[in-house]
């Protein structure tokens, strides 16, 4: 795998330049809680992508939140 060959710590920003549209958004949101020049750990980084977006390319676990509908009448 080519990216075997990227160095652990450069792994995140080099990933991040390929971002665009909402996992861009995410990705700047998320850097905010890092400070100023450094970086999460590649494999910190990997799970927090995973745990927001999911596994497969179109994987959106929000998805189903938002298409969620009431029902009835509110007790």
């Amino acid at each position: 795998m080519e990216l075997d060959a990227i160095m652990e710590n450069r792994r995140v920003k080099i990933a991040s330049i390929h971002l665009f549209e909402k996992a861009l958004v995410w990705h700047q949101s998320y850097m905010k809680g890092f400070p100023a020049g450094t970086w999460p750990s590649w494999e910190g980084y990997k799970a927090t992508v995973l745990a927001r977006f999911g596994e497969g390319p179109f994987d959106d676990p929000l998805v189903e939140l938002v298409k969620l509908k009431q029902g009835g009448d509110v007790a």
